[in-house]
């Protein structure tokens, strides 16, 4: 139980140092619930993460998190997710039902093997493929969900399972606060971090962490603090332009992912 909520707390630190990411769309992070305290479902929910889309539409990530240090190599088979799929396929009818104008997803992370018959299973109903007749009426009668809108729900479902257990979380998440911020990194951020979260789960908490929740971990109240080094453009009347630079604009534009151009030096990158 207690290996069980220190990866609890590690992974969420993790996932809460993208609150300080630059141009990240990710806006607030809810420790052990979600946002929706009246919405069905929440007894599963142990960390729910709030961001933009690409439209510019909120998106909500629910998540559950199962650790075990004694049954790692023993696979989950689905009946070990009754309680988790109720869970979720309450939030998902009552999402449903409102038609709310946000996308959302269900996720479970696992430091366990999940089988992969389940997770094919899950992946075929999603997909409105056959699959396992048994497998299928077990669903059907944990979710309450059939036809359209059990595979609406799989569609939404997510196993991540062969995470690190609690102790590779601290390693991940002492590489992650290395790539934040300069100089060595202490213990001391690592500490902070987590007892954040351990303080977000308690009665009188209502869950929330912002990014400057964050920046206080760092023992700063700003992101330029964090980030020292402001870009600077220096002002160019004359450019030559290049063949490539409507092909590389253009790519740019269309896509949906940050892109990196490389080149030799001296052929006109920062220019362009």
């Amino acid at each position: 139980s207690r290996a069980g909520d220190v990866f609890h707390y590690r992974w969420a630190a993790r996932r809460c140092l993208g609150l300080v990411l630059p141009n990240s769309a990710l806006k607030k992070v809810i420790i052990e619930g979600s946002a929706d305290l009246d919405k069905a479902g929440e007894y599963v929910i142990d960390v729910a993460e709030y961001s933009d889309n690409i439209v510019g539409n909120e998106k909500i990530n629910y998540y559950q998190l199962k650790h075990s240090t004694v049954q790692k190599e023993k696979p989950f088979k689905l009946s070990d997710f009754k309680k988790t799929l109720e869970g979720f396929a309450l939030r998902y009818t009552q999402h449903s039902r409102k038609k709310e104008n946000f996308d959302f997803q269900f996720t479970i992370i696992t430091n366990r093997k999940i089988d992969d018959s389940l997770k094919d299973g899950i992946v075929a109903v999603a997909e409105n493929r056959s699959v396992n007749k048994a497998f299928l009426n077990t669903l059907i009668r944990y979710t309450k969900l059939s036809g359209p809108q059990l595979q609406k729900f799989c569609c939404k479902f997510v196993f991540q399972d062969g995470e690190g257990d609690y102790n590779v979380q601290k390693d991940e998440l002492k590489v992650e606060i290395n790539q934040l911020i300069t100089g060595a990194t202490d213990n001391s951020h690592l500490a902070s971090l987590t007892s954040l979260i351990q303080e977000k789960v308690l009665p009188d908490s209502n869950g929330t962490v912002l990014k400057e929740d964050i920046l206080r971990c760092f023992g700063i109240t700003s992101e330029k603090k964090l980030y020292p080094a402001e870009t600077v453009w220096e002002e160019i009347d004359k450019t030559i332009i290049r063949e490539q630079h409507n092909d590389l604009k253009n790519k740019i534009l269309a896509s949906v992912n940050p892109v990196i151009i490389h080149a030799a030096g001296g052929v006109g990158k920062s220019v362009f």
